[in-house]
């Protein structure tokens, strides 16, 4: 027996689950421990890629970046994912609040300059009006 991604198998191939399935795991996984914060990103790219549910995705990193103890480096990486939700919903004034919070949390940390700089890149807000 061969485990893979959770199922045990005869052949040594796991059947490969649905998105359906794996966001229902992932979601019963964090309803016993709504602080698992790697069930709650799975989860957030499973509502991205694989349903196109942006908002749902946004939901999931939003209650990440809220949560106590973590470190800068992981709000800054869930923010920047949260960027990258909203520039691939056509989203470009999220995508700059996204930015723009790096920013305004972690002024001195090098995520921020990386974030003035997606901010530089996509130019003035005023022009997309």
């Amino acid at each position: 027996y061969i485990q893979q991604g959770g199922k045990k198998t005869r052949l040594g191939v796991a059947k490969e689950e649905s998105p359906e399935q794996r966001a229902d795991a992932l979601t019963e996984r964090l309803n016993q421990f709504p602080q698992d914060t790697e069930a709650r990103e799975q989860l957030a790219l499973i509502y991205a890629d694989d349903y196109g549910q942006f908002e749902w995705a946004a939901n999931q990193i939003e209650m990440l970046v809220r949560m106590p103890h973590q470190s800068d480096r992981e709000k800054i990486r869930w923010l920047e994912m949260l960027a990258d939700f909203h520039r691939r919903n056509s989203d470009k004034a999220g995508t700059r609040r996204a930015y723009q919070r790096i920013v305004d949390m972690f002024p001195m940390h090098p995520g921020a300059e990386r974030a003035r700089h997606q901010l530089a890149m996509m130019g003035d807000a005023r022009k997309e009006s």
